[in-house]
């Protein structure tokens, strides 16, 4: 039985205790002990907590016996020095957290090998898209020349809703904050940076080397506008905010702007 801790007991904090529950519950085998949680405050009355010790220390939990942690606190700074500290003590991670990989990912890489931890981050680009393992293992062999796609559903959901319905980006950008696709400060994700930080993990992934995220050239699109939309449409083509990065001899371009893309009715 793997002995486990959730760092973070927020929304997405609480739906995976919830999600290890339930699996829990079909496996009579192999089960996984959540012995530590995270958290100044519990918001969610429906949380289960029996048996957990829920500590805002998480020096508590890191001299405790658990065997990895499931980081999902956000921010930068505070995750970084908990994985790294956790690495350190040959504690597995699971991680999410896509703006602190972008930044240290190579150096926790290094740490969990030295002590024979395992750093895992398949959440952190394309969530339901599997695409962190496969590069790591799968395709490990294989030259990888171009890595291109759509990274950031928010954006995707804009343009999409400006092609279909003709109307403008704020109009757009308004249904998708009222329906929860947006948050009430849009920048990280409208201006790109969400999926630069993506499409930098992906290509450190893909070429085996390090992209700080100065090297990514960024363009958003909250200056698109129905006539950029529809001029795309006359000429066959859609408008998506694409991630691209490609590798020519030692050389990388990468990139994330909107681009124009075939249509397929």
């Amino acid at each position: 039985m793997m002995k486990i801790a959730i760092l973070g007991l927020g929304t997405v904090g609480g739906g995976v205790l919830k999600l290890l529950q339930k699996v829990n519950e079909s496996r009579t085998d192999s089960k996984i002990d959540i012995t530590h949680v995270l958290a100044r405050e519990i918001k969610d009355e429906t949380l289960d907590l029996t048996g957990i010790v829920v500590t805002d220390d998480i020096d508590e939990i890191l001299n405790s016996d658990i065997q990895l942690i499931v980081e999902v606190l956000g921010g930068v700074d505070f995750p970084y020095e908990v994985q790294r500290k956790a690495l350190e003590r040959g504690i597995h991670v699971v991680t999410a957290n896509k703006d602190m990989l972008a930044l240290h990912l190579n150096e926790l890489a290094q740490i969990a090998n030295q002590h024979q931890a395992q750093i895992g981050y398949e959440a952190s680009c394309g969530g339901g898209i599997p695409i962190i393992q496969p590069l790591q293992y799968s395709l490990n062999a294989n030259k990888i020349n171009k890595v291109m796609g759509i990274l950031n559903g928010t954006t995707n959901y804009i343009l999409t809703k400006m092609a279909d319905e003709q109307c403008e980006y704020q109009e757009a950008l308004a249904q998708a904050q009222a329906l929860g696709y947006a948050e009430k400060d849009p920048t990280n994700d409208v201006e790109g940076y969400d999926a630069t930080r993506k499409i930098a993990i992906l290509s450190r992934l893909a070429f085996k080397v390090n992209i700080p995220l100065e090297r990514v050239e960024v363009r958003g699109i909250s200056q698109v506008d129905q006539q950029d939309i529809q001029l795309a449409q006359e000429n066959g083509f859609t408008l998506k905010l694409l991630g691209k990065s490609r590798q020519v001899a030692d050389a990388i371009s990468i990139s994330v702007e909107t681009s124009a893309v075939t249509h397929y009715p």
